[in-house]
């Protein structure tokens, strides 16, 4: 008997996406292609954490510091940007960017130039921070 005419073909389907994900950056986030990327470096003296953010500006922009966690948020427009976090909205994205050592006493500065928003935190120095939130210059 021939089952050559029943036989279904082998399903291909999902194949190219299992493909593109096998060789894709292992250490690409998911979050890095839905939000926005960010990346951490290590230098002597500091750790310096880098977002993307295309398509904003430095209005729409919010740094904040809570423990060992760095929140950045980007705003999509500038009535969103005085919201809480149990008010985010699909207009607005959010990393937490855990480290593991406190923030509370550390330096902390942000800048934002050419789209990439960049938070240095000092290894050295103390300082008091009266606010949880870090001004972007």
């Amino acid at each position: 008997m021939n089952n050559k005419e029943n036989a279904k073909p082998l399903n291909f389907e999902g194949i190219e996406d299992w493909m593109e994900q096998f060789f894709e950056d292992p250490f690409k986030n998911y979050l890095d292609e839905y939000q926005f990327r960010v990346d951490l470096f290590e230098t002597g003296s500091e750790y310096i954490i880098e977002a993307e953010l295309t398509h904003f500006n430095k209005e729409q922009l919010s740094v904040e510091v809570s423990g060992d966690t760095v929140i950045i948020r980007a705003n999509e427009n500038q009535k969103d940007h005085l919201r809480t976090i149990n008010e985010i909205t699909p207009y607005c994205y959010e990393r937490m960017i855990t480290l593991p050592f406190s923030l509370l006493k550390k330096k902390v500065k942000a800048k934002f130039t050419n789209d990439i928003l960049e938070i240095i935190v000092s290894k050295e120095g103390k300082t008091r921070r009266k606010s949880r939130m870090i001004p972007i210059k």
